[in-house]
This record gives C-alpha cells, structure tokens and sequence, in this order.
C-alpha cells in the first residue's frame, strides 16, 4: 500500500509514549481501531528526523504529510522484508504480516 512506511502505529488509542497519544480525531466506542502511520517519500536517510518532525506534529493534533491517519474494522499489514513489532512496549519479534480486527465487547450488567 505505502512504499517507505518508517513507523506505524495502532490501537484504539495509539500511544507515542513521552504522554503523547497520536490520534487526531477518534470515537472512543466506535468499534474501529485507529491509527497513524509515517510515510517518507523521499530517501531513507530521512526516517530520523521524519520522526521527530511527527513527534512535534502530534501534540498540536495536526495531520500533516508524512503523518497519515488509517482507520478500520479490520486492517492487514504485509511487507516483503520482516518488520519488527512492539505491543504495550514490549518487543515481541518480527513478522512479515500483521491482521488487526475489531471483535464486539462484551458489556456485563450486574442487578
């Protein structure tokens, strides 16, 4: 889909870290899993400074190239070269493709 994808990040509420959640617009119950993803499309040597430029752009809540927002019920990640995956912090290995689906909550009444 995006040639030269350098970071992507998604949950129902991307996390940067630092206190900086990415999102710029989101239903917190919508049932869809949100977004952002940083695409260079130029060199390589730019992924550094790309990164850093978006670390600014997120607490201004600015969706502005090379930050690109996704959203979906269910969105499918796959690359020829293994990219590594990190979840809550934790680096978990590398994969050459990822499946992200939404699933309905189950909401518990208690009487």
């Amino acid at each position: 889909m995006w040639e030269n994808c350098c970071n992507i990040t998604l949950a129902k509420v991307p996390y940067y870290g630092y206190g900086l959640r990415s999102l710029i617009n989101y239903s917190p119950d919508d049932g869809r899993v949100y977004g952002l993803g940083i695409v260079n499309r130029h060199s390589a040597l730019l992924n550094k400074f790309l990164r850093v430029w978006c670390l600014i752009l997120t607490p201004l809540r600015l969706e502005h190239p090379p930050l690109v927002s996704i959203n979906g019920k269910e969105i499918i990640i796959k690359s020829e070269v293994p990219f590594p995956i990190q979840a809550g912090g934790e680096f978990l290995g590398y994969s050459q493709w990822l499946k992200i689906k939404v699933i309905r909550q189950q909401r518990v009444l208690v009487i």
